[in-house]
């Protein structure tokens, strides 16, 4: 498939001429920032919830069962990596995303 978000600019030149930059990760992810003036920082790490009672909840029953939750450009993702380990598993993969028309087609036999 060909490169549908192909980076034609530095990425750089991006970061130089923003206002600012929203970096999404831990500190190591921000330090990679560090040499711009305004970053801010969210951590995307999961967070404790007291909303449910882990107790109660059903661990075994969702063992087997996967989320692939993400935008376009499945094949830079590794959508038809996870295609083909999960035909060969005995799990399920739960697949929210848009899946272009071409996919499919190139897709091995």
């Amino acid at each position: 498939m060909p490169y549908d978000r192909w980076i034609q600019d530095c990425e750089e030149y991006a970061n130089e001429s923003a206002d600012g930059i929203i970096c999404l990760g831990n500190i190591v992810a921000r330090d990679s920032y560090s040499k711009f003036p305004l970053v801010i920082n969210l951590n995307n790490a999961a967070y404790h919830d007291t909303r449910y009672e882990r107790t109660k909840k059903d661990f075994n029953r969702g063992r087997n069962n996967f989320l692939f939750f993400s935008g376009s450009g499945n094949v830079h993702k590794g959508l038809d990596l996870l295609l083909e380990a999960f035909s060969q598993l005995p799990a399920h993969l739960y697949i929210c995303q848009y899946i272009s028309p071409d996919f499919p087609k190139n897709l091995p036999e």
